[in-house]
Order: C-alpha cells, then sequence, then structure tokens
C-alpha cells in the first residue's frame, strides 16, 4: 500500500475536456479505477488538479496507465515514509484537511509497523515517537 500525490499539469476545465472526448464505456472503466482506492481531490496554487491517494500497488499501475492514454500529463510522488512518520500533507481549504488528516491517519494505522517505528526513531530520535509509536514498541 502506498501513499501518494498526483499532480496533473491541467486545469478541472481541460480534464472536463478530455474526459468530454472519452467513450461513456471507458469513462465507466476510469470509474471502476477510482472506486478501488481512497482520495481526495484538491486545486493546487497553479490551479491544477491534484489528488492524494492511499493505493495499491497495481491499482496505481491501472491508474497510470488511464491517465497515459487519455494523454493526461502529471506527476507521481510517493509520500508513504513522510505520512508513515506522521509529517501529513498540508491543503489549503480546511474541509478537505480535515479529511486529508483522517485519511493520514487511517492509513497509518493500518500500515504501521514496528520496522517503520525503528527507522523513524533511527532517523529522528525518540522525541519524534508519538504515543502510538511508544505503545506499539512496548507491545513487542
Amino acid at each position: 500500500m502506498k501513499f501518494i500525490n498526483i499532480i496533473t499539469k491541467h486545469t478541472k476545465g481541460s480534464l472536463e475536456d478530455i474526459l468530454g472526448k472519452l467513450s461513456k464505456a471507458y469513462i465507466d472503466i476510469i470509474k471502476e479505477i477510482y472506486l478501488e482506492f481512497e482520495h481526495i481531490e484538491y486545486t493546487t496554487t497553479n490551479d491544477w488538479v491534484g489528488m492524494y491517494a492511499a493505493i495499491e500497488e497495481n491499482t496505481l499501475k491501472k491508474l497510470q496507465e488511464v491517465y497515459n492514454k487519455c494523454s493526461v500529463n502529471f506527476t507521481t510522488t510517493d509520500i508513504t515514509k513522510e505520512v508513515l512518520f506522521s509529517d501529513d500533507p498540508k491543503l489549503s481549504d480546511v474541509l478537505k484537511q480535515g479529511d486529508l488528516m483522517f485519511m493520514c491517519r487511517k492509513f497509518r494505522r493500518e500500515n504501521i509497523t514496528v520496522d517503520i517505528i525503528l527507522d523513524k526513531l533511527s532517523e529522528r530520535g525518540v522525541e519524534s515517537l508519538s504515543f502510538t509509536d511508544k505503545k506499539l514498541l512496548e507491545s513487542i
């Protein structure tokens, strides 16, 4: 499982233009892929469409293939380590930020391991450990 940030080089309007040229069947395929993972869409300061997602590797590959076939220009950044280390991304939209924080906490709960906590301890020191990190370490 990965936590990623995808930023398209498209505005909402230009993405709607791309979607408008696709068949209904292909749009249905895209919708099915989006149902496979949790995500939060946002707009960057350049008015580009972005998305944070908790996604399995195979689903990410399918999504990237669809974007490429549709000529969507995008970048993908894996921020899994940052999220697992409690460095949550920030959004200017307060409501979406709350949803993103919830999604990050859920991702950590479902994906944190002792090895990740030990890596965090090694890289950042004991003061970086959360209460939950300490409890998990005490349980072993």
